[in-house]
């Protein structure tokens, strides 16, 4: 009896070994992160100890009307938005596509909180610093906040931590309800489970067969390459151990309570076919505050702003000149 317990003990120890050795047989795949300009538009500002990229566009006219701020998904970048900011800007506005920390060309180091309160923070003292580089008139107007999907409960997050300098919320197939990070366990900070999350998100998720599958079911429709290669550019590592285990253990929601008592106008855009967000998210949200305007994009599925960006970009204008 004695003996088989050793022979167990020796089996595990040795199981316990070759599993944590496995994964540094196996190469992570990054990419420099040292290109200081991927786009025209692209800045770069550090916020804290957090490298942010954001791309910046300018009203044409002289005296912008009004400005946004637009906050991709789950798995998005500044990409999500390139069929838009050019109707924005005609219109006259000051407009500002973020890439948050994890994603597109923003710090991608482990270390980071990728709560909907921290990422509140962060974005927000990111609009005050380009705000100090505005013109006067520009810089008293507020700013209208626009989130996609995940990025619907940052913006959320950033109009009940400042409604007084929010003129407007756009959730667009806002996911705000559902998120609880600490069913993930503490396990995933040892070296060897990093590593193998690292070597199976390089090797298995970011290939163009999962991100065509991805984007399928995203659009309602088949992506062209075009398409696939934006996204699968944002969603390459910069470094090993990467963000993924503080962003698996951190992601949380913040509460809509606060967002309930203040007086912020919400716009809820989705798409009639949207598998991802479901309507019960925009049915229980108007449930709980009665003030939010809904609006069914016909034949969109999730990202509507990328698929149906005609009817998308009238309905967000239509709701942003819309005088209270």
């Amino acid at each position: 009896m004695k003996k088989w317990i050793k022979r167990m003990l020796l089996f595990l120890l040795l199981a316990f070994v070759f599993i944590s050795i496995l994964p540094y047989f196996f190469t992570v795949k990054t990419v420099d992160s040292t290109n200081e300009k991927p786009f025209i538009e692209s800045r770069f500002q550090t916020i804290g100890t957090t490298g942010i990229h954001y791309r910046s566009y300018l009203p044409l006219i002289d005296k912008a009307k009004g400005k946004i701020i637009m906050v991709h998904g789950l798995g998005g970048s500044t990409f999500s938005w390139r069929n838009n900011v050019q109707q924005l800007q005609d219109a006259g506005y000051l407009v500002v596509t973020v890439d948050l920390p994890g994603f597109g060309y923003s710090d991608k180091r482990p270390g980071i909180d990728h709560s909907q309160e921290a990422r509140s923070e962060l974005l927000w003292s990111l609009l005050d610093t380009i705000d100090l580089s505005l013109a006067a008139d520009t810089r008293k107007l507020d700013w209208t906040l626009v989130g996609h999907s995940m990025g619907g409960g940052t913006v959320s997050a950033m109009a009940m931590n400042r409604s007084e300098d929010t003129e407007k919320l756009v959730l667009v197939s806002g996911a705000l309800f559902d998120n609880n990070p600490s069913t993930v366990p503490n396990l995933i900070y040892y070296a060897p489970i990093e590593r193998a999350i690292d070597v199976v998100y390089s090797h298995v998720i970011l290939t163009n067969k999962r991100i065509n599958s991805f984007l399928s079911s995203a659009y309602g429709r088949n992506p062209s390459k075009k398409e696939i290669d934006g996204y699968l550019n944002g969603l390459k590592l910069s470094e090993s151990p990467s963000f993924i285990p503080d962003f698996l253990k951190t992601t949380k929601s913040k509460p809509l309570e606060k967002l309930q008592k203040n007086k912020v106008p919400i716009l809820f855009l989705t798409g009639e076919n949207d598998t991802w967000v479901p309507q019960e998210q925009y049915k229980k949200l108007k449930e709980r505050i009665p003030r939010t305007k809904v609006n069914v994009i016909k034949g969109a599925a999730h990202c509507s702003m990328e698929t149906h960006p005609k009817e998308f970009n009238s309905l967000l204008l239509d709701f942003i000149e819309e005088k209270d």
